[in-house]
C-alpha cells in the first residue's frame, strides 16, 4: 500500500481530532510510510517552530515529508514539504465539525526558505 498523500493524511488527522482534544494534539510527521508524533515539547516552545527545528535537526530538508501541527486555538495546519517547496492545508474546528481549506505559506513557516 502506498504512503498517504496530503489529502488522505489530512482526513486521517481529522479522524484523530474527533477523538482527541485539540489542545492535546501532538505534532505529527509522515515520513515514507511511518507516522511519528513529536512528544515532549516544552510548554514554552511553539509547536509550529518545534516541527521545523526537528525536521532540520534530523536532516529531513533534503527529502519529502508530510506533517500536521496545531497552529491556533481551533486549527491544525497540515502540509507537505519537499526540497522544491511546500503546500499547506488548514483544518478548522467549528463545534463538532471540521472544515479544510488550502492556504498559502503560513507566516510561521520558515523551513526551506
Amino acid at each position: 500500500m502506498p504512503a498517504p498523500d496530503l489529502q488522505t493524511f489530512t482526513q486521517i488527522t481529522i479522524k484523530i481530532l474527533g477523538d482527541t482534544p485539540l489542545a492535546e494534539y501532538l505534532p505529527t510527521f509522515l515520513l515514507d510510510k511511518e507516522i511519528l508524533a513529536l512528544d515532549g515539547i516544552p510548554g514554552n516552545v511553539d509547536h509550529c517552530d518545534a516541527i521545523q527545528r526537528h525536521a532540520q535537526k534530523k536532516g529531513w530538508t533534503s527529502r519529502s515529508f508530510i506533517f500536521a501541527v496545531r497552529s491556533g486555538d481551533s486549527e491544525v495546519t497540515t502540509g507537505q514539504f519537499s526540497p522544491e517547496g511546500a503546500t499547506f492545508l488548514r483544518v478548522q474546528k467549528n463545534g463538532e465539525t471540521f472544515s479544510v481549506s488550502s492556504i498559502s505559506r503560513p507566516p510561521w513557516w520558515w523551513l526551506g526558505l
